[in-house]
């Protein structure tokens, strides 16, 4: 093995790649603040790769956006913006309108760049550095806390403070009214936001000039900045800080961001081959014909054809094809079912 650790990093996301992983760009800055050789924010990329995904770290590049940049964005399934991203550095003017043009679901992990003097998603212009770590659940509905313990008083604890005194465990705006958004979580016995969700096409809040071009979620974590303490030294802008509880929570908001797969099905109760997604109605060959709510097939050489252009093995991560039959009494109850998609 002859490659240097980012040849080593490239050709595990090439394998990546290949086997249909998706793909997340994490937007960052080159920053260390503990001068120890690491980007602050590197456990969060090392473990969204430990969780497989094909992970695509921007440093300081998308600083300023245009077309071209925007179009990468949109390719990709996911884009998250870290911690360690100075929001000052984000807003050069056109800069709010450019990153929510982006079609791309979207997590945004720090309350700084929320702000209506940035990107317009909350109307707050604060930011409380807080060593608050349980949240208050306000939507148990919510796929983000699928297999995780609330407890009895709606609470969970989501951030761990381990860092020492002096350092804050995470930031939020400093109001929990998320304008055209869903407030799904907020720090425990404060009105403070924390976990907001905007569905695509909305306006982040009435009066706001600004609107989600995709899904787009707030959930804020990652260690906050120290504040002025003698004797406090530095720690890393964006360090891992998740309780067992809040990686569940996180591994859930980018499972719930990223795009689903269609799932195709056709019942026959309207009498035709309609298709449930309306864009891959099936053919039927040799003499096949729906009868009852039911496809009849008398012979072998009549079955139906789902267009291979729209279905295509090759676009999707995995195939399930499953199919209910009922044979006619007396007759073989032999039978099979040819699934013939893309050119595969």
């Amino acid at each position: 093995l002859d490659l240097y650790p980012d040849g080593e990093q490239m050709f595990l996301n090439a394998v990546k790649y290949m086997l249909g992983a998706k793909h997340i760009i994490w937007v960052t800055e080159t920053r260390d603040v503990d001068l120890d050789g690491v980007q602050d924010d590197k456990p969060w990329t090392d473990w969204l790769a430990s969780e497989g995904y094909l992970v695509d770290k921007r440093l300081d590049y998308w600083m300023e956006l245009d077309e071209g940049k925007v179009a990468e964005l949109n390719a990709a399934d996911l884009v998250i913006i870290g911690r360690a991203a100075n929001s000052g550095n984000y807003d050069d003017g056109d800069e709010p309108t450019m990153w929510n043009s982006v079609e791309s679901p979207l997590i945004l992990t720090s309350a700084w760049l929320v702000r209506n003097s940035r990107w317009h998603w909350v109307d707050s212009g604060t930011v409380n550095r807080s060593d608050i770590t349980v949240m208050d659940v306000l939507d148990t509905s919510s796929p983000i806390f699928d297999g995780v313990e609330v407890a009895e008083d709606g609470t969970v604890d989501v951030l761990t403070n381990d860092y020492g005194e002096g350092y804050y465990a995470s930031n939020f705006v400093d109001t929990d009214n998320m304008g055209n958004g869903i407030l799904i979580g907020k720090a425990a016995g404060a009105a403070m936001g924390w976990i907001a969700e905007w569905a695509t096409g909305v306006e982040f809040y009435d009066g706001a000039e600004q609107v989600a071009g995709g899904k787009r979620l707030m959930f804020f974590c990652g260690t906050e900045d120290a504040p002025a303490v003698a004797g406090a030294g530095p720690f890393p802008q964006g360090g891992w800080n998740l309780t067992d509880a809040g990686e569940q929570m996180f591994r859930n908001a980018i499972k719930n961001m990223l795009p689903v797969e269609p799932t195709h099905s056709w019942t026959f109760e309207d009498g035709t081959t309609a298709d449930s997604v309306d864009d891959a109605d099936g053919t039927l060959v040799g003499g096949a014909k729906i009868v009852g709510g039911a496809m009849i097939t008398t012979a072998q050489d009549q079955w139906m054809e789902m267009p291979g252009d729209v279905i295509d093995i090759n676009s999707y991560d995995a195939i399930t094809i499953a199919a209910w039959y009922t044979p006619t009494a007396g007759a073989n109850t032999g039978w099979s079912m040819l699934a013939y998609l893309g050119g595969s």
